[in-house]
């Protein structure tokens, strides 16, 4: 019991600690601004499909307990500098797609290759 209280008291001083320390970010927020965006999307298929990664698997997907997502999150620091960051609830992402993904975003939003980042969450169910 004693070290459940210590390690609560030592999590409590942690955030007591970093509230602190956020009130002396926001002291000199002015001088420094990022901005950052964010969206979802359902992209759970709307029928029953084959789902990747198990190889004893004897039939296509039948119905749905959660939504699959894609999201994102966009950031643009003081200097103006942007980058973008896509998950997805997927078993892997192909780079055929990764690729016309990327293409897509930077022919829309200007966005170089190597800020983009695409990404999977591993879900063996989706």
């Amino acid at each position: 019991m004693k070290k459940i209280i210590t390690l609560i008291g030592l999590q409590l001083f942690f955030l007591l600690l970093s509230v602190s320390q956020l009130q002396a970010v926001n002291d000199n927020a002015v001088k420094y601004v990022w901005k950052a965006g964010i969206a979802r999307t359902v992209i759970t298929p709307q029928s029953s499909i084959w789902m990747a990664g198990y190889s004893s698997r004897t039939s296509p997907s039948e119905g749905k307990l959660h939504d699959l997502w894609a999201k994102a999150v966009a950031l643009e620091d003081a200097q103006g500098r942007r980058s973008i960051l896509i998950t997805m609830d997927l078993l892997g992402v192909p780079k055929d797609f990764s690729d016309e993904v990327r293409s897509r975003i930077n022919r829309k939003y200007g966005l170089d290759y190597s800020q983009i980042i695409l990404s999977s969450s591993h879900t063996h169910t989706g």
